[in-house]
């Protein structure tokens, strides 16, 4: 048995089924799945927007420079629910995820030292595929099941250097497993049906380097690089028919990423622009290329608008308005070599508790994925997104 993760047998394998049932995205079955891009709560509403914002309430997932919680220890914590409906070939099946999707939790050390802990996914993989066979001596199902994901747990420190420019820094692990199962049915007597399980577990360290520069007031620009993860993997295949066990262990490498945001603060306006790449050309499996693979580039925009923040103000004007939209180009090409396109838009709201002293954001995206003119394959996505954000002072120096 070849592992899909690594040697990419079941691409290979769906380019030739002709009617298949699948959950999520087709397009989540390939390499490490579908990229998890999340900035901050404030930002899925803008579009994903957020990389040069600088919020008392954002907690920046992926700027570590880009933090204002003043001497306030400040915690969030995120859910996400996913509705993808996906078009296959003439068939449509529609599938349903939610759970929770991470958190940030920061500490001030002193007023020019914050160390940051954060949990934020990477990737995600969940599908099925289903194809019936047949000649003319035995008719059987194949089935291909799998799901799994990878993740950081990072531990960092966010360093004011002069009024106006901060730089952060930290070290993640990356860990994740993936779950796969192979079946076949026969539907004759005298065939026996086999069912073998692929399990991986992944595991290894990276960098994360953030700036937040504030040439003028209200003007920010942030910049953000991702290292490049050398993956350590190890690998067991129990085959269900010869009830053997097979080891093996191998490295992956997770692509290094690059971003860049500005953003523009009026007296109630907020504009936020971002560009962000990831270099999944340079993703390697034991040392080899994978050629079907391109750089994942996002462009995001978006606008929030706010009353008055003012505490003291009426609650209504204290809810904060955001709209946006992203296009991106996802590392996936099909059979043709073009690249697999993502188009969406935002909306979000703010809700100030305890007279400002936290905050619960909410979002919807709603967009498209594909379709790949090769594969005939489309998913219409909608992404309900939640976060809370509260803190307090656990230190307070003695008169």
């Amino acid at each position: 048995m070849i592992k899909k993760h690594f040697n990419h047998i079941i691409p290979i394998f769906i380019l030739f089924v002709a009617s298949t049932c699948f959950a999520d995205s087709y397009y989540s079955a390939l390499g490490l799945g579908m990229p998890r891009y999340f900035v901050s709560p404030k930002a899925v509403g803008m579009g994903g927007a957020g990389i040069g914002v600088v919020d008392r309430f954002t907690l920046n997932a992926m700027n570590p420079a880009a933090l204002n919680i003043g001497n306030i220890t400040t915690v969030a914590v995120d859910f996400q629910y996913e509705n993808v409906e996906n078009k296959y070939s003439g068939n449509k099946i529609t599938t349903r995820n939610g759970n929770a999707s991470g958190f940030r939790f920061i500490v001030p050390l002193k007023a020019y030292l914050k160390m940051i802990m954060s949990l934020r996914p990477l990737a995600a993989s969940r599908y099925v595929f289903q194809k019936r066979f047949s000649n003319d001596s035995v008719t059987y199902d194949r089935f291909v099941k799998g799901s799994g994901g990878l993740n950081a747990a990072g531990l960092g420190l966010q360093y004011i250097v002069m009024p106006g420019l901060a730089v952060g820094g930290v070290i993640n692990f990356n860990f994740g497993s993936f779950n796969e199962e192979w079946k076949t049915e026969f539907s004759e007597p005298g065939y026996k049906n086999s069912d073998d399980k692929i399990n991986s577990h992944l595991w290894g360290g990276g960098l994360q380097l953030g700036i937040l520069y504030n040439p003028i007031k209200n003007l920010g620009i942030g910049v953000t690089y991702q290292s490049s993860s050398n993956l350590r993997t190890n690998t067991q295949t129990e085959f269900g028919t010869e009830g053997t066990i097979e080891s093996e262990t191998i490295r992956l490498s997770y692509p290094s990423a690059l971003g860049a945001g500005v953003s523009f603060g009026f007296s109630k306006l907020v504009l936020a622009a971002d560009f962000f790449t990831q270099f999944w050309n340079k993703y390697t499996v034991a040392g080899r290329d994978i050629n079907n693979f391109g750089a994942f580039k996002r462009y995001s925009g978006g606008i929030e608008y706010l009353n008055s923040r003012d505490p003291l103000a009426a609650y209504g004007k204290k809810i904060s308005y955001r709209l946006g939209g992203y296009f991106a180009q996802l590392p996936f090409k099909d059979i043709a070599g073009n690249a697999v396109k993502e188009k969406f838009m935002s909306f979000g709201l703010g809700f100030p508790f305890q007279g400002n002293q936290g905050r619960v954001d909410t979002a919807v995206e709603i967009g498209t994925r594909g379709p790949s003119s090769q594969m005939n394959s489309q998913d219409i996505v909608i992404r309900i997104s939640g976060s809370v954000t509260g803190g307090e002072l656990w230190f307070q120096r003695r008169h």
